[in-house]
C-alpha cells in the first residue's frame, strides 16, 4: 500500500479466516518495517462493513504527525479471551522513500 506524504487517511486491512471477527475488539499496530509491534504501538481500531464479495476490513486513521513518511508494517490484533489475536497485514510505504 502506498500513501501520499500529508494524507490523512483510513489505512485498510483485511481480516479473513474468523467467522465473526466484528464481535471482538479490534487494535492496529503500524510500525517501522522489520520491527515487531510493542505494547504501546497498538491503537482502538474500527470495522469497516464489507462490500458484497470482498473481505471485512479493521481500519485506522493514519494522522500525518503519529505515523510520519516511512516504510512500514501493519499488524491487526484481535481480543478473544483467552486469546490475544495478532495477524500480520502487509508493508506501507508512506511519501517517497526511495531516497
Amino acid at each position: 500500500m502506498f500513501i501520499e506524504t500529508g494524507s490523512k487517511q483510513y489505512i485498510f486491512v483485511p481480516v479473513v479466516g474468523l467467522t465473526d471477527p466484528t464481535v471482538l475488539p479490534v487494535e492496529m499496530a503500524v510500525v517501522p518495517q522489520d520491527n515487531k509491534p510493542g505494547t504501546s504501538d497498538w491503537v482502538a481500531a474500527q470495522w469497516k462493513a464489507p462490500a458484497p464479495g470482498l473481505p471485512l476490513e479493521a481500519a485506522l486513521l493514519r494522522d500525518p504527525a503519529v505515523i510520519p513518511d516511512g516504510e512500514y508494517m501493519a499488524f491487526v490484533r484481535l481480543t478473544a479471551t483467552p486469546e490475544l489475536i495478532v495477524l500480520p497485514s502487509g508493508r506501507i510505504r508512506i511519501g517517497d522513500t526511495r531516497g
